[in-house]
């Protein structure tokens, strides 16, 4: 299914996990490589947006900078809720 093409991935993250690089945060991560080892992609870049307040309005300022750069990669990988979903051009979503 996926041929070798380039990927970027996406978490939002609480401030605190990503700065004191909390277990969780690490696995998270090193999620997006093993994601892209079994697909065949390289992965290029993961951006993060990072929250304090879980009730507030989430900061998306990375996202919409990703956005802004989708004729530079074929896949985008979006880290939610506990599982990878993996957009293609084509608009197919793979969730794992």
């Amino acid at each position: 299914m996926y041929k070798k093409s380039k990927a970027f991935g996406y978490v939002l993250v609480e401030k605190e996990f990503a700065e004191s690089n909390h277990e969780h945060y690490k696995k998270v991560l090193k999620g997006f490589e093993k994601v892209c080892k079994e697909r065949n992609l390289k992965l290029v870049k993961v951006y993060e947006d990072r929250f304090t307040d879980a009730n507030a309005p989430q900061p998306t300022k990375e996202f919409l900078n990703l956005l802004r750069v989708k004729d530079k990669y074929d896949y985008l990988i979006n880290f939610s809720l506990g599982h990878y979903m993996i957009m293609s051009p084509d608009g197919h979503l793979e969730i794992i």
